[in-house]
């Protein structure tokens, strides 16, 4: 496993794109960086890339992310459970 890098948590609260709302392929790589970057280590950082997807897209989105990334074997995060950021 690679070595976490600490500028990447920084770079997600800089994130460029916000305020242009979030596609689901950026949250797509952002969460390939964090594995790469943090491996089973990557879950905060994976619940705020969709903690973002869930109020730029919708949960729909965040579901698909779950389940094409296998978070919920990995990281133990299901869909239409995902509730960070609800009220």
């Amino acid at each position: 496993m690679r070595e976490a890098d600490p500028s990447y948590a920084s770079q997600l609260n800089h994130n460029p794109i916000r305020g242009k709302g979030m596609t689901i392929d950026e949250a797509s790589r952002q969460i390939d960086s964090a594995i790469g970057a943090y491996g089973s280590a990557a879950g905060s950082v994976i619940e705020r890339i969709l903690g973002e997807v869930k109020s730029e897209v919708g949960q729909e989105a965040v579901n698909s992310l779950i389940e094409s990334h296998d978070l919920e074997l990995l990281y133990n995060i299901t869909p239409n459970e995902f509730d960070i950021g609800s009220d």
